[in-house]
């Protein structure tokens, strides 16, 4: 992102004519947040007692350092026997202490956000469990309570206009006194309410509002859990010794994580925040270097700010920033952005108080109809409550870009369309199926009638491409489907996504491989060592047969194998070498990259031994052993932890999709919003131990059994206004990628929770749970978006699980073949052994399996087209893995007089009885045929022979010369002599 910025300046400066400036761009500090930290912490080392060679450590190492450091510090508390300890033990755990640990952890994360974090635990006991902080808190209760009870009088109003009077009357008495009340006490003596039964003949809307009115009270009668006052107040006292031992706990394990990070001298981005903050903090002259050097400071992407960040900049600034954001695109609350930063700001600047407020709301990115119906929709579901933004005041996009309608005009509907279909929960398709046929089918329709798109960097309309297309979701879950889907349809789709690399197959066998030689070093022959020898010898690194490997474990034979071979060649090296090393002799000794061709994807194989190798040189920093490393990986795929690579490069013509939060600064010409649907995750708020800014360290009490504190009730409903408030960002930043067209793909069949109204109201905004309520509360409004999808005109099948298209640069690093664009490639049941000459596979092919025969068919079809008395293998222009196959091929003793022969390839014949062959490759010579077929490893398999067989049977019939057959191994590189 620093890198983009600086080459937009630097473009904007030489369009300006300054080319003085642009010699000094390079100089310049267009720098992150963290880099810069760095940068500082660096400089100022020696005030910080630390070594100028500090480094960043992966943060999924940290992560296990701390888990284990943790498991040490529990083990010694069970042996103290420690009172307050054994409470917490007794308390929270029930089968192990593995949740209570990770709520640990959990908490420690967040704790690090604060810069004063020693100090924050140090008095959070006295603070936290003060009797005023307490009273003042209960008060804030008592205000939440009236709060959800003062939502009736909105219902009492629809009453009181639709009623007669004395039923009002009625109804208003009975409820009168809870909603005056102040104290706690006497709410829950005034919560058993009988309402008075509506009259005969009411209309709808008004049963509906005494429904809520009910709704309402027993949603505070669930929460008025406690008898009185004094019951809140001992429930909260009560959690004061867990509190305690959770502090002493992370203090021990913060000691001991600096004590660790400074002797490896290796630390993580939020310890060089707070180290920058430290040393800028403690030394006047360097604060006063950083003010005066600076003539301005300009901040990027401001609403993004976190605490530690915005600490920072308020330390080195002097009245010198200036400040670029937009609250409405602040999503990042994840990663401790603090929108409440930027709107502090806003507001007080807004008033000009302390700095100027300058509005950029023109936008040139969209046409005037898509910023119109985005207007519609936020005017409504935004506000300064919901949201952080008065969309209505200041916050409404103006359309700028005039040549959308000189040069762009057309009169084309570029209005929203939100396309609604039938769902029938016992059909044979899930949502997601039938909204990615949807899409498919609807992206094929706008290219065959040549849709037109607005190039507003040529300033010419021409018809819609692939590249011009986008698909927005708030997960990636559904990623492969939809890529399954459109393939199906032949439209190229390309994922845009972070992946997470620690369920692939090459993890797990770097995994397994580090445990067979810990295992042989050991002289450890357990079931572990036959688990992981299994593993090792199933894969494509060795396709050992299942029989063979049964007789290998049964008879203990695994010292005669290859594989156990090579273990042994790096076992013999691990003494003398660290872990970089020895990876790469694994990688080497087992042929990963040459077999990985098999799999199918090399370069997602190639990127994740990358990340292996990185992650080796990263324990390197902090002597991590073999046997280290070994657990490290146990632990990360045991913990189901991620690691995290960045998203692939983009193919040009191909439509692409991806997250919300991965379009943020993207923009495409048609965007299709699906998955709409999907509830909002709020997993977060089942934890026993939670932590908040305002609240502190959330915990349960027990007394006869499990209860909640009124903070987890003030918490919710604090987690719950901030998070639909991203979400509705989220969703605003989401619609705002789209240029010219938006179609949002939706089942809103069920009108149960629609709403017919100019105003959607607080308390309807807190239970949305899903981008498609968003919708429903404001349907009456986008009604005239609607289009009702027919599924029977859109072709939805289930073949496209069967079908895959191969594309033949799956297979080559780089360049092109003489080869269409696509092999399709289908495999269409079984073919009887008498009317073939070829093995039978009477069994479902696996993915793996499948890749395999796609490369198999590759080698084929280059072998097909290779001149073998001139081969010019740089024509084709082949990988260097593709191009040494070949290479091993022609280096074969019975291709040496080649030159001699007659070559048939592909040759096919019919015997007598009707069987159907075809020889890969037939070589004629003055006193010999030699027939070769290729196949990808077992050529000892039982049925290749006998195709040989009934080969050479044929050839007999037609030419009296000798013949010899052979089977060529391309995995192996042999050539095999059959006999008879």
């Amino acid at each position: 992102a620093a890198y983009e910025m600086m080459l937009r300046i630097r473009k904007k400066i030489q369009a300006a004519g300054f080319m003085e400036q642009v010699a000094r761009i390079d100089k310049a500090y267009i720098t992150t947040f963290d880099s810069f930290a760095l940068s500082i912490v660096k400089k100022y080392h020696d005030l910080l007692h630390i070594s100028s060679s500090v480094s960043i450590i992966d943060h999924s190492i940290i992560e296990v350092v701390k888990k284990e450091e943790l498991d040490r510090i529990f083990e010694e508390y069970y042996e103290s026997r420690n009172p307050l300890f054994e409470k917490l033990i007794t308390d929270f755990c029930i089968k192990d202490d593995k949740e209570l640990k990770q709520g640990i952890l959990n908490v420690n994360a967040q704790l690090d956000m604060k810069y004063d974090k020693d100090d924050y635990l140090a008095q959070y006991l006295e603070r936290y469990y003060d009797r005023n902080k307490i009273d003042v808190d209960i008060l804030e209760f008592g205000s939440y309570l009236q709060k959800k009870l003062s939502k009736i009088w909105d219902y009492l109003e629809e009453i009181r206009l639709a009623v007669d009077g004395d039923y009002y009357d009625k109804l208003e008495k009975s409820l009168l006194p809870l909603l005056s009340c102040q104290h706690y006490d006497d709410m829950v003596s005034l919560l058993e309410i009988r309402l008075p039964n509506l009259p005969k003949g009411c209309d709808e809307s008004i049963k509906k509002c005494k429904e809520e009115v009910s709704r309402i009270l027993k949603d505070v009668k669930k929460e008025c859990a406690y008898i009185n006052q004094q019951e809140i107040i001992d429930s909260i006292l009560m959690t004061a010794d867990y509190a305690k031992m959770l502090i002493e706990i992370i203090r021990k394990l913060d000691q001991r994580i600096t004590e660790y990070k400074r002797t490896y001298n290796v630390y993580e981005f939020v310890d060089i925040s707070k180290l920058a903050i430290q040393v800028v903090k403690e030394h006047a002259e360097i604060r006063e270097e950083l003010k005066n050097y600076f003539h301005e400071i300009m901040i990027d992407e401001y609403q993004d700010t976190s605490d530690l960040q915005e600490t920072f900049i308020g330390l080195i600034e002097n009245h010198n920033v200036y400040m670029v954001g937009d609250i409405k695109q602040s999503i990042y609350r994840f990663r401790n952005a603090n929108p409440i930063i930027f709107k502090d700001k806003y507001d007080r600047y807004k008033e000009h108080d302390g700095g100027i407020k300058i509005d950029l709301n023109k936008n040139f990115r969209s046409r005037e109809e898509v910023l119109n119906d985005i207007n519609l929709i936020f005017d409504l579901i935004m506000d300064t409550n919901i949201g952080g933004a008065d969309y209505k005041d200041g916050h409404q996009m103006v359309f700028g870009n005039t040549s959308y309608h000189e040069q762009g005009h057309t009169n084309q509907n570029y209005a929203t369309e939100i396309y609604q279909y039938h769902y029938d929960s016992k059909g044979n398709y899930t949502k997601d199926e039938i909204e990615a046929f949807i899409v498919a089918s609807d992206i094929l329709k706008k290219m065959k009638e040549k849709y037109q798109i607005f190039d507003k960097d040529q300033g010419v309309l021409r018809d819609v491409q692939y590249y011009d297309f986008v698909i927005l979701m708030d997960r990636s879950s559904k990623f492969d489907l939809y890529k399954k889907i459109l393939e199906y349809y032949g439209i190229p789709l390309t994922i845009l996504k972070d992946e997470n690399i620690m369920h692939h197959t090459e993890i797990y066998l770097i995994q397994n491989l580090l445990k067979l030689i810990l295992k042989v070093k050991n002289q450890q022959y357990d079931k572990e060592f036959e688990y992981a020898f299994l593993s090792i010898g199933r894969s494509y690194l060795f396709q050992i047969s299942d029989q063979e490997l049964f007789e290998i474990i049964t008879n203990h034979t695994y010292f005669k194998t290859d594989l156990f071979c090579r273990i042994q060649k790096i076992v013999g090296e691990l003494d003398y070498h660290d872990n970089e090393y020895i990876l790469h002799q694994i990688i080497e000794q087992f042929q990963f990259y040459d077999k990985a061709i098999t799999v199918g994807n090399i370069q997602s194989v190639m990127n994740d031994l990358e990340y292996m190798l990185d992650l080796a040189r990263n324990m390197k920093k902090i002597d991590y052993s073999m046997e280290d490393f070994s657990n490290y990986l146990s632990e990360m795929i045991q913990e189901g932890k991620a690691l995290m690579i960045p998203a692939n490069s983009v193919e040009e013509n191909s439509v692409k999709i991806m997250t919300i939060h991965k379009s943020k600064g993207l923009e495409y010409p048609i965007c299709y919003y699906t998955g709409l649907h999907n509830r909002f995750n709020v997993s977060d708020l089942k934890e026993k131990i939670m932590f908040s800014n305002r609240y502190g360290i959330i915990l349960p009490y027990f007394l006869e059994g499990y209860g909640e504190t009124i903070y987890k009730t003030l918490y919710k409903d604090q987690f719950y206004s901030e998070e639909i408030s991203e979400k509705i960002r989220l969703f605003y930043v989401a619609l705002t990628r789209s240029c010219e067209k938006m179609i949002m793909v939706v089942n809103m069949e069920d009108d149960s929770d629609m709403m017919d109204c100019n105003y959607v109201s607080e308390a309807t905004k807190l239970k949305y749970r899903s981008f498609l309520e968003f919708l429903k509360s404001i349907y009456d409004k986008i009604q005239p978006f609607i289009q009702k999808i027919d599924l029977n005109n859109i072709v939805i099948t289930s073949d496209y699980k069967k079908i895959r298209s191969i594309q033949i640069e799956d297979y080559l690093d780089h360049g092109t073949c003489p080869l269409d664009d696509f092999v399709e490639t289908c495999y269409e049941g079984l073919v009887e052994e008498k009317t073939q000459y070829s093995k039978v596979h009477d069994e479902l092919t696996l993915p793996d399996e499948k890749k395999s025969m796609e490369f198999g068919i590759q080698f084929h079809y280059l072998l097909e087209i290779l001149n073998f008395k001139e081969p010019n293998l740089d024509r084709l222009n082949l990988s260097l893995f593709m191009r040494r196959k070949i290479e091993k091929f022609l280096q074969q003793d019975i291709l040496k007089d080649v030159s001699e022969a007659n070559i048939y390839k592909e040759y096919r014949f019919m015997n007598s009885f009707g069987t159907i062959g075809i020889i890969d490759c037939m070589l004629e010579y003055n006193d010999k045929i030699i027939i070769i077929d290729y196949k990808l490893k077992n050529v000892h398999d039982e049925e290749y022979r006998k195709q040989l067989h009934g080969y050479c049977e044929y050839i007999h019939t037609i030419c009296d010369k000798p013949i010899f057959t052979y089977l060529y191994s391309i995995i192996d590189e042999k050539m095999i002599r059959i006999e008879g």
